[in-house]
């Protein structure tokens, strides 16, 4: 190896030299937690690997750091062990706000980059598939370390990892100078290690920054070692558990360039899986999505207890406590409880949590918990979803939210009334079934407009549920017609296909256009086809057309929902949708206008009106000089 030479000054007196020992000594922990891997590339296309890969350090601290004696080391490609170690020689000083690069040229690298600050010579190269680089101190000490692979960037496209406002980015190289990034979309996945598989609830935050304000759609995906979905979402808007390969729509807010999502999640017990898994996220916005990095979790089937080594001091006694539940809901509902739980010496580690009668007769499922390290204390707020009572079997009135499991209990009421009307299917729907009561593929024309003009594109709901012992590959289109004629293009002008999971429902939306129609009665007609079969199931509606003016048509769209502030929840676009769909009032002119319009036509009003402001300013502050 390369000596690297710095030019020391020497400290005179030996007071001062003692004193200086002492005080290194006594900081050393300090000083050297300064010095981090700052600046990597790994596969350079400016030149051979040879001359232009390298690794910069950075002191970030207020003193000189000598890095006599230190070691720097790679891994073998499977990460295994590791594989080498470069010692730097002689009296190597970095002072503060200082820089020194690994290279394995020195001397040409020094040509090519053109860099002021002192090169070590290193040993090793640096793989292009993954890697970890280690920083010890002469003790040995583990300084820093950096784990990168090839999804992070800067894999042969010229840019570098570099280390900027506490994250890692790609960009342009900068050996021995500032880094910088520009300002990124990023967001980051905070989720368990370990997730049981039978169904157990689990949460995962999303943290988001460096995008555009607005209302974001969600999705979090998790599949098997063989690519197999295996993770169910429980759907905030319409309060439904669905297969984690949809979006959650206009489930994150975000406002100056940040924001965040808590989603809940948990494996379907039906698939039976145990081992590791993915779990990778994805934004979209206005058409466009952008995918986080994958990550890698486990599923198991049970979660062991560990022993703690030191048991003095600790609380044995378990305790629960519901430190927050809402003052009343409805049913079909997710109620939201905050609980305080401490596992003290005990082997049992589940916790319950549901909502019963005053008779003890539950209203929910139960939601499950497992707390893994004895004498620990936890605080989270755990999801537990009401039964929609459709049949009307549970009474209106005070419920009580139980907390149950390590041999300890708590609970507190809560004024449960009003039903969900949404959630149980209340629209006139046909069924694939002869009997009502052993249906398992509903589907209904949720909403539609009654009127429309002669001339006009307007959008339809339906709703389709699978209640089958399999998933459903559904394909649905829609057109309006009159006797043997389409009068709104080709009959499959709008097909869609959807995949319904098992225990799930869908809103698809459906765009109709006509135009140039006689006045008169008209004929909305759906197609329905299910996984290939001959006979298709329809719905239809009469539907009038009228040419003297335009009719309000409004209908939302379940794949987009205006801004109403907050996610919209489908009992929400239910209500929304009967006033915008049904009754249309006949006008003359348009009655809507969009935001981006009306800041058109309203800009120039409002710059005239800023000028006239400064006008008069400058005109005040020129008359009291």
């Amino acid at each position: 190896m390369a000596n690297v030479n710095f030019v020391n000054k020497r400290l005179m007196g030996c007071g001062i030299r003692f004193l200086f020992l002492i005080i290194l000594i006594l900081s050393s922990k300090t000083i050297f937690a300064n010095i981090i891997i700052n600046e990597i590339m790994y596969n350079p296309n400016q030149c051979s690997d040879t001359y232009c890969e390298w690794i910069e350090v950075f002191n970030n601290g207020p003193s000189s750091v000598n890095l006599s004696g230190w070691k720097i080391s790679d891994m073998k490609s499977d990460l295994s062990k590791e594989y080498n170690r470069s010692i730097i020689m002689n009296q190597t000083n970095i002072p503060a706000g200082g820089y020194l690069i690994f290279a394995k040229k020195p001397v040409n690298f020094s040509r090519y980059w053109n860099v002021s600050c002192p090169i070590a010579e290193v040993s090793f190269g640096l793989n292009n598939g993954q890697e970890i680089v280690n920083l010890y101190s002469s003790n040995d000490s583990l300084i820093d370390s950096f784990y990168y692979n090839k999804s992070f960037g800067a894999d042969g496209d010229g840019n570098s990892l570099q280390f900027f406002n506490n994250s890692w980015c790609t960009n342009t190289p900068t050996p021995g100078k500032d880094n910088f990034c520009p300002s990124q979309p990023s967001f980051i996945l905070n989720y368990p290690s370990h997730v049981l598989n039978d169904g157990t609830i689990f949460l995962i935050k999303i943290e988001i920054s460096g995008f555009s304000d607005g209302l974001y759609d969600v999705k979090i995906d998790i599949k098997d070692e063989n690519g197999t979905r295996i993770g169910r979402i429980y759907d905030t808007n319409d309060k439904k558990w669905k297969s984690t390969t949809y979006y959650v729509y206009n489930s994150t807010k975000v406002e100056n360039g940040s924001g965040n999502y808590l989603a809940y999640l948990k494996i379907d017990p039906d698939k039976s899986y145990i081992g590791t898994a993915t779990i990778q996220a994805k934004l979209r916005f206005s058409g466009s999505s952008v995918e986080s990095n994958l990550y890698i979790f486990n599923v198991v089937d049970t979660i062991f207890s560990e022993e703690e080594t030191d048991k003095e001091n600790q609380e044995s006694e378990s305790s629960i406590e519901i430190s927050d539940v809402p003052s009343s809901a409805e049913f079909g509902d997710i109620v939201k409880a905050k609980i305080n739980v401490y596992r003290g010496d005990t082997s049992k580690y589940a916790v319950y949590a549901y909502i019963e009668t005053k008779s003890g007769k539950k209203a929910t499922e139960k939601s499950t918990m497992h707390f893994k390290n004895k004498f620990t204390g936890y605080t989270l707020t755990v999801p537990i979803q009401l039964k929609p009572n459709c049949d009307e079997k549970y009474k209106d009135g005070k419920h009580i939210v139980v907390v149950e499991g390590l041999g300890e209990s708590d609970s507190e009421k809560i004024e449960i009334e009003g039903i969900k009307t949404s959630l149980c299917g209340k629209s006139s729907t046909k069924t694939s079934s002869t009997s009502l009561s052993s249906r398992k593929f509903d589907y209904s024309l949720i909403n539609y407009p009654k009127k429309i003009s002669s001339s006009q594109e307007f959008n339809i709901n339906v709703e389709i549920k699978n209640d089958d012992d399999q998933d459903s590959e559904v394909d649905i289109w829609s057109y309006v017609y009159r006797g043997s004629k389409s009068y709104s293009g080709d009959r499959q002008q709008n097909k869609k296909h959807i995949t319904i999971d098992v225990g799930s429902s869908e809103i698809i939306t459906l765009t109709n256009k006509v135009s140039s129609l006689e006045d008169g009665d008209y004929k909305l007609k759906v197609v329905i086809n299910k996984d290939n079969q001959k006979t298709n199931k329809e719905i239809i509606e009469e539907i009038s057309v009228s040419g003297s003016g335009s009719y309000s048509t409004k209908c939302l769209s379940a794949e987009y929902s205006p801004n109403f502030g907050n996610p919209i929840s489908l009992a929400e676009f239910n209500i929304f949708n009967r006033l915008l769909c049904t009754e249309s009032i006949h006008y003359k002119q348009q009655i809507y206008e969009s935001k981006n319009e009306k800041i058109k036509k309203t800009l120039p009003y409002f710059i005239i009106t800023l000028t006239t402001l400064l006008s008069i300013v400058l005109i005040i502050k020129k008359d009291n000089f």
